[in-house]
């Protein structure tokens, strides 16, 4: 069950993913700390764009995994990160830039000492995102090369789903950073890997951009083109 809640979830069909995931604690409901940790962080991170709801999630996962102690192995200490990374997006998405560049400086320390590559990687996203909150629409050259590090780092998980991601989120920062041109072109290329991946949301995103850069561009075909594919991919 808790395989398919990730399909699900990677198919952004979030009360199907949820739904799995809460059969798989009922089946174990005396599981090991770790693998209910897993599931209550999988239900936030489902629940992310519900303020309470995802809050919730992960809070359960918190309780789950017990007191963050200098002594825990390894494994607690990488469930513990995908915790807070979690947690990290949620104040992105509810507009906390203060909550979450504090938690960001936090974990800094466990992240350079214990995280995995993936768990690196969606770091260096979550500092874009800081970046993304506090400038707006007028990027930095920081928060481009957050972005650009985010991108290096999901390319040696091989993760296809997290190339997407951070292809898309290169995208996005060179598009408000005022390099179009550029912009179209890593934006085309995450399209193509949210494609190969099955990531439906990322694909949604990328051909939203990909219609406003050619928009700034002047370019009508071009964003007849992508508004044509947008709205079929959001059916």
């Amino acid at each position: 069950r808790e395989r398919m809640g990730d399909l699900l979830a990677l198919m952004d069909q979030r009360d199907e993913a949820e739904t799995a995931y809460r059969e798989s604690i009922a089946l174990e409901p005396e599981g090991d700390a770790l693998t209910r940790a897993r599931l209550h962080r999988a239900i936030g991170s489902v629940r992310q764009q519900d303020r309470e709801r995802g809050w919730d999630g992960f809070l359960h996962a918190e309780a789950a995994l017990g007191e963050n102690r200098p002594d825990r192995p390894l494994e607690w200490r990488r469930e513990w990160l995908s915790i807070q990374l979690g947690k990290l997006f949620m104040h992105y998405w509810f507009s906390r830039p203060t909550e979450m560049a504090a938690l960001a400086s936090a974990i800094r320390a466990d992240i350079d000492r214990s995280a995995t590559d993936l768990q690196r990687a969606r770091y260096f996203d979550m500092l874009s995102l800081i970046g993304c909150s506090q400038e707006r629409f007028r990027l930095s050259p920081q928060t481009v090369e957050h972005a650009r590090a985010y991108d290096e780092a999901a390319r040696v998980t091989g993760d296809l789903s997290e190339i997407a991601g951070a292809r898309f989120q290169l995208g996005f920062s060179l598009l408000w950073h005022d390099r179009i041109a550029d912009a179209v072109t890593v934006l085309e290329e995450a399209l193509a890997v949210a494609q190969r991946s099955g990531h439906r949301a990322i694909e949604i995103r990328c051909l939203t951009y990909l219609v406003t850069a050619h928009r700034l561009r002047g370019d009508a075909a071009g964003v007849t083109r992508y508004l044509d594919s947008a709205l079929e991919a959001a059916r």
